[in-house]
């Protein structure tokens, strides 16, 4: 028993040096870390907009035009409205993601031994993933709220809430 507990006073001591490593840097560094944001130039970012443009100003208005008289369009274009907030709020969620390291805690990082550095990246990347979750449902959250009330519909949601992420 006694080795069993000189083997786990060593583990703890190695934690304990990680942890005081790892803790050279603050939780204000860590939160200095933003979200991606989208270029006007990204392939992905002229597909997403294309997409909310086509469902704003041509799907939407065309059903509203055609809806007084069937009962059916209103439904498909619920469905639409679904499928196109699921299809941006993911986009958002996975743009957000990306992430580019600020300059002086890329610095901070270089002198760092690997494991202390994936403790960190480990630390910003779930940081980084409620940051993201919470933006993509409040602008997609916000933009299928809009659509969902009788004539606030024409009003160009998916466009903006694609074009915030700029």
């Amino acid at each position: 028993m006694p080795e069993e507990e000189i083997e786990k006073t060593a583990d703890q001591d190695e934690q304990i040096e990680e942890e005081e490593t790892a803790g050279d840097l603050t939780d204000e560094e860590i939160d200095s870390v933003q979200p991606g944001k989208a270029s006007a130039t990204d392939l992905d970012f002229l597909i997403i907009l294309f997409i909310a443009l086509l469902n704003d100003l041509v799907i939407d208005p065309l059903f509203d035009l055609v809806g007084f008289v069937s009962v059916i369009f209103p439904v498909i274009k619920r469905v639409i409205n679904i499928f196109v907030a699921a299809l941006i709020i993911i986009w958002i969620y996975w743009k957000s993601q990306q992430f580019v390291m600020p300059e002086h805690l890329a610095k901070k990082l270089q002198g760092m031994e690997k494991q202390v550095i994936t403790k960190i990246q480990a630390k910003i990347q779930k940081k980084i993933a409620s940051k993201a979750i919470r933006r993509a449902l409040i602008r997609g959250g916000a933009a299928l709220g809009v659509e969902s009330i009788p004539g606030l519909s024409l009003f160009t949601s998916w466009t903006v809430a694609v074009l915030s992420m700029l």
